[in-house]
């Protein structure tokens, strides 16, 4: 992704030239955890959206307008209420799936 490319370049301009071979699997690692934790921010309240929507009961979802926003913060912390655990799962998940296409492309 775009972003991910942005996160590694500057890490890679951080460490330096000669750091940035050396450490190269560290910086992919950071640089795409750096990525995803940005972009899950940007898309915890779609996430949360999609899942209300497959846990409901057929004919409970979509509520009223203000039904939603009177149990949003009680129920499910709406917006950034499952981002915790967003991150949990895709960040270690992004971190190795472009640690490995990285250390593939590398040979």
């Amino acid at each position: 992704t775009i972003e991910h490319q942005v996160f590694k370049d500057y890490y890679m301009n951080l460490a330096g030239e000669d750091n940035a071979y050396k450490y190269r699997g560290a910086i992919y690692l950071a640089g795409s955890a750096s990525a995803e934790f940005f972009a899950d921010i940007a898309l915890c309240p779609m996430e949360m959206v999609k899942v209300k929507i497959q846990t409901s009961p057929p004919g409970t979802f979509p509520v009223n307008f203000q039904a939603a926003m009177a149990a949003r913060d009680k129920i499910t912390g709406f917006p950034f209420g499952s981002v915790y655990p967003l991150w949990a799962r895709q960040i270690p998940y992004t971190m190795a799936k472009f640690y490995f296409l990285y250390l593939k492309t590398d040979e």
